[in-house]
């Protein structure tokens, strides 16, 4: 395991600090300058680290920051795609698996080749959509059949009721149990 740069030795604070100078567009010579001025505030002998070990610390994260917004990008897609499916188990879980797909393609290293072209993961998207459709489908026709089901018992509770002389108010209550009321 190779040592740890000097980016990473700095205390956290420095750490953070450095970042907002990437984020704020500096050039290496200022954010050298201002970050060794910072650390000459700071409780510690804190040495700062080279112009290439900024510059190299620099592309690094901007890598890692393109990667985010990649991912923001690819999972605001997704969101739009996969819609309203997290309404339940199987929707959630389908989400959940473009969702670990996503992030192990964007967890590649810069220059490595994708595993997956973003227009496999919107048709995989649209798949898994499809998938979520049908079984909603399935769904639906299954409570309408219970419906149904629960329907027809109540109205066979009823006729049965009347014809055995039953008060009205037990084949009121027969036929509410029936109807799951």
């Amino acid at each position: 395991m190779g040592q740890r740069s000097s980016i990473a030795k700095l205390p956290g604070v420095a750490q953070d600090k450095l970042r907002a100078m990437y984020d704020a567009g500096l050039t290496l010579d200022d954010i050298l300058a201002a970050l060794t001025d910072f650390l000459q505030s700071l409780d510690g002998d804190w040495r700062a680290p080279s112009r290439s070990a900024i510059h190299r610390d620099r592309v690094s994260y901007e890598a890692t920051a393109s990667r985010l917004r990649e991912a923001r990008e690819m999972a605001s897609a997704l969101a739009t795609e996969l819609g309203d499916l997290a309404d339940d188990k199987t929707g959630q879980l389908m989400i959940d698996l473009m969702r670990t797909i996503t992030f192990k393609m964007l967890q590649r290293n810069v220059g490595e080749e994708d595993p997956f072209d973003p227009k496999d993961l919107h048709f995989l998207a649209r798949s898994l959509k499809d998938v979520a459709a049908a079984s909603a489908i399935g769904v639906k026709q299954a409570a309408e059949v219970k419906r149904a089901a629960r329907e027809e018992a109540a109205s066979d509770v009823e006729k049965v009721g009347k014809s055995r002389g039953l008060d009205q108010e037990t084949i009121a209550a027969f036929y509410r149990a029936a109807k799951g009321v």
